[in-house]
């Protein structure tokens, strides 16, 4: 004895019958045609509603819609006072008075404090106080 293959409406109604799909297990198995005709139009109803939001939004988001403004308003201030200040303590003229000994000895204590800092001490120890 053989099996037979069961048919396409077989298969689609038992796929039908333990969908997931709200409402068309019901209306799949319904008795009743008014049944069935109410759980078809609420499927279809929800399946059109639900494609009419997809494209409002599909619409909407490729319309690329500016929500914002901005403005930018300048008022004119008065320019503030800039100092440059001096930190170092020796004058370069005054240093020129002193001997050598007393240069190579600040120089030898600026490139101590410059340790870490590269680019400081290159330009300790490229500054010619002479």
């Amino acid at each position: 004895m053989t099996v037979a293959d069961p048919s396409v409406k077989e298969v689609l109604t038992a796929m039908a019958e333990s969908s997931s799909i709200h409402g068309v297990s019901r209306w799949v198995t319904s008795t009743h045609w008014y049944q069935r005709a109410l759980w078809l139009l609420v499927f279809l109803g929800a399946t059109g509603g639900a494609f009419y939001q997809l494209s409002r939004l599909y619409i909407s988001y490729t319309s690329y819609p500016v929500k914002t403004s901005m403005e930018l308003e300048f008022s004119s201030l008065t320019f503030p006072a800039v100092s440059f200040c001096n930190m170092n303590p020796i004058k370069t003229t005054k240093l020129s008075l002193t001997t050598n000994e007393t240069q190579k000895a600040l120089q030898d204590q600026k490139e101590k404090k410059c340790k870490g800092d590269y680019h400081s001490f290159l330009l300790v120890r490229n500054n010619n106080f002479e």
